[in-house]
């Protein structure tokens, strides 16, 4: 009952949870986790997740994602999610190390005679650590130790977006290529079962996951020329840290929560198995941000910012009976099979 929930900060330290409207009529729920716990029964996994989720100084998608990833390493979703939490954990760390060590070197390039902009190239760089900062160094204005921090925090905001202008191992790109490849199979399914689209619901849900893309790819075009000069981009972050990390996170924000139901589909069997994850995913869709027409050059309908469709089941036997324990395992191996 809590898939395609969200949360945002609420008075104080407590966080409040904007549930989907389970009657199938528009609109949400806005209420506190025990209000939640009165709603539903959470699992032991949703609660540790809670627990961190309300000791987060910001809440933002990156932040969330890093406290699920937290609550799976300490194994609260299964053997499975938490060996792969290590490796994402462990694929993200390198990630940063590889960006650290890529706008140190290309900060060099620039602070040499030629002074001239280099363009990062994608590949594998170890962080060269302060002996190479101090060629940085006097033009950024800060200490060779100084500017090896601040650029620890830039590369922890970049990485995810892709340094180099041919990076498709950054998460944004490979979220977007996870989308690319479920409008690929959804179409491929509803072109190859005739009827299946449960009364449009299929062609719907494909032009949501149009629309994600589309406006994730033109934040990752936006946030791509601004890494072409480095020394500009070090500059900025120095003077307006806030400005540049927001700028950086709009794809993140664009693209959140569109994981869950590309896994869902992808994961799916056929036939059956198919339909019943179009129906689930349909409950999943998320709303574009209303910021999105500022954030990108895409015509955006107002409808296209109110939530897609809304399913009503009639059999809520999940809830507390046997088949809840079933779903709580599948959704485990969607926290498995996270990027």
């Amino acid at each position: 009952m809590l898939a395609g929930a969200r949360v945002r900060p609420a008075t104080g330290r407590e966080i409040e949870f904007v549930l989907p409207n389970t009657s199938g009529s528009r609109g949400v729920y806005v209420m506190p986790w025990r209000g939640v716990r009165a709603f539903c029964q959470p699992t032991v996994h949703d609660t540790m997740l809670v627990r961190r989720l309300a000791s987060l100084a910001a809440v933002s998608p990156a932040s969330v994602r890093d406290a699920g990833l937290h609550v799976a390493l300490e194994g609260y979703a299964g053997r499975a999610a938490m060996a792969a939490a290590r490796t994402v954990m462990d694929h993200d760390l390198r990630r940063q190390r590889l960006t650290h060590g890529l706008l140190l070197r290309a900060l060099a390039a620039q602070a040499g005679p030629g002074g001239e902009p280099a363009t990062p190239a994608a590949g594998s760089a170890d962080t060269p650590g302060l002996a190479m900062s101090y060629h940085c160094a006097p033009p950024s204005g800060l200490s060779p130790a100084g500017l090896d921090a601040v650029l620890a925090a830039l590369a922890a905001a970049v990485a995810p977006v892709g340094i180099a202008p041919a990076d498709n191992d950054a998460r944004m790109v490979r979220l977007i290529g996870l989308l690319d490849r479920t409008r690929i199979a959804l179409a491929d399914w509803l072109h190859g079962a005739p009827g299946s689209e449960a009364g449009g619901l299929g062609e719907t849900v494909m032009a949501a996951v149009d629309r994600a893309g589309e406006s994730g790819r033109a934040a990752l075009a936006a946030n791509r020329p601004t890494m072409a000069d480095p020394a500009a981009l070090l500059r900025r972050w120095i003077a307006a840290r806030t400005a540049v990390q927001a700028a950086l996170q709009r794809c993140d924000w664009l693209l959140d929560g569109w994981e869950r139901p590309a896994l869902l589909f992808l994961s799916a069997g056929p036939g059956a198995g198919r339909h019943a994850a179009l129906l689930e995913m349909a409950t999943l869709i998320p709303v574009l941000p209303a910021e999105v027409s500022a954030w990108t050059d895409i015509p955006i309908h107002p409808d296209t910012l109110r939530q897609t469709c809304q399913i009503t089941i009639s059999d809520d036997s999940w809830r507390t009976g046997g088949p809840a324990f079933g779903l709580i395992a599948r959704n485990e191996s969607l926290l498995a099979m996270r990027i």
